[in-house]
């Protein structure tokens, strides 16, 4: 059997981890240029169209549905869209960048919620030998995130309101160090590489998973106790 948590996030043990190449920043300014204008449409499509961009992150990522939708946001948020840019990204970027977007502002005002009382989402487990490498990263880093996010949930929120590759970025990153270092699994197996983007996706996924089943356990509450 193989462990799901048999991975090693090697650059975020560094002093100050993110020149090591596991966690390397793309030397291509073009890329840099094309995440920061997602980013930016992202918080402005959270700023004037939240309800909308919600119902999209309730749909599964690759259904009819959802692609109809993230076309009709799309449409209805032209003005958001950075003038001369181009924004080719995969659904589970858009996603992310919306989910970050929603989480910064939503908490901008409302106090930092207290996940505890939610189950967890990726439950420590084995997988059968000849899972695809791709798949245990996955799950792992997964898991890797939700611990961050349970840990540090505040300091996790705030990544999501930095600039992407910018200094505010690096601090944000910085400062969960204990937490991402806490997080590591121990027992020796295989390492992965990541990017710094691949890492803020995942957390900004599993930080918005976290809230969505708080908030649902929150309103059953409230449910049960009106009708009492």
């Amino acid at each position: 059997m193989k462990p799901v948590l048999a991975f090693i996030l090697m650059a975020l043990m560094a002093i100050n981890g993110f020149g090591d190449p596991a966690y390397a920043q793309t030397s291509q300014a073009s890329e840099r240029q094309a995440v920061t204008h997602f980013w930016r449409y992202a918080n402005c499509v959270a700023k004037h169209d939240r309800r909308r961009a919600e119902d999209i992150l309730i749909e599964a990522d690759n259904s009819d549905e959802n692609v109809r939708m993230t076309k009709l946001l799309a449409t209805k948020n032209r003005g958001c869209i950075p003038a001369g840019s181009e924004m080719k990204f995969s659904g589970s970027l858009f996603r992310a960048a919306l989910s970050g977007a929603l989480l910064s502002r939503k908490y901008r005002s409302d106090a930092v919620g207290d996940y505890s009382s939610v189950e967890p989402l990726y439950r420590v487990t084995t997988l059968a030998d000849g899972t695809s490498d791709a798949i245990v990263k996955a799950i792992a880093l997964k898991q890797f995130s939700e611990c961050v996010s349970r840990m540090a949930p505040a300091k996790t929120l705030a990544l999501f309101g930095t600039k992407p590759y910018s200094n505010d970025e690096d601090a944000a990153f910085a400062s969960l160090q204990a937490e991402m270092s806490h997080c590591l699994p121990v027992s020796e197996g295989q390492q992965f590489g990541f990017t710094r983007l691949e890492l803020r996706t995942l957390l900004a996924e599993v930080a918005y998973e976290l809230d969505m089943k708080l908030a649902l356990g929150m309103e059953a509450t409230e449910t049960t106790e009106a009708q009492n």
